[in-house]
């Protein structure tokens, strides 16, 4: 029993799983995006003035600032990948990793609702050019590796309810290290494509 829970795309429970943590990210991008219009008139003005202020910035020095979001972007990535393996390593940190996936959500829903809040038809077209693009590949990843995560933190607590023990420990740990190093690829490749393609897009709108 405690094979199947970390044996991937094997069992049913897996992909009850996996469409579990796509539907919790889906409620955060809703939640994120309704968060919008709970915003004071002065608060969203305020934001406005920020984003209106990176714009201004990206245009005065856009060589300097592209290094600096990507920097900053996989650093982000990084930061939050690591976190979420780290919570892998035991069944409590599971809600948690629920809870970073939902938050993830409410971030993508609120920019692009923020956006075309703000912007109409311009707003729509910069969330189209410059948010989709990279998270094409970063919400998947964030999606498939909180499964990966929790079916991981499922199969390390088994032995609590099952009485079985963890004969393949280390080929685990390997698997489970391998997928982390695959993620980080793939993130590098989506903060990439962030700074360098979506970017450019960026100042086809400005």
């Amino acid at each position: 029993m405690s094979k199947i829970l970390w044996d991937p795309f094997h069992s049913s429970v897996q992909w009850n799983s996996l469409v579990f943590f796509t539907v919790v990210f889906v409620m955060g991008v809703v939640f994120g995006s309704l968060t919008v219009n709970s915003l004071a008139f002065v608060q969203k003005q305020d934001l406005f003035f920020y984003l209106e202020q990176f714009f201004q910035s990206w245009n005065n020095d856009p060589g300097l600032l592209k290094w600096e979001l990507f920097r900053n972007s996989y650093l982000n990535h990084v930061l939050q990948l690591s976190l979420i393996f780290i919570l892998g390593l035991s069944v409590i940190g599971l809600p948690v990793v629920i809870i970073l996936l939902f938050l993830k959500g409410v971030y993508f829903g609120f920019s692009v609702g923020f956006l075309v809040h703000q912007m109409g038809w311009k707003g729509l077209g910069i969330a189209s050019l410059t948010i989709a693009p990279h998270n094409i590949i970063t919400i998947p990843v964030y999606i498939v590796t909180s499964w990966m995560v929790g079916m991981f933190a499922v199969y390390l607590s088994s032995p609590l309810w099952s009485g079985e023990r963890l004969h393949s420990i280390r080929a685990d740990m390997g698997r489970y290290g391998f997928a982390y190093f695959l993620a980080l690829v793939l993130l590098l490749v989506s903060s990439v494509a962030e700074v360098f393609l979506s970017q450019p897009l960026l100042e086809l709108l400005l």
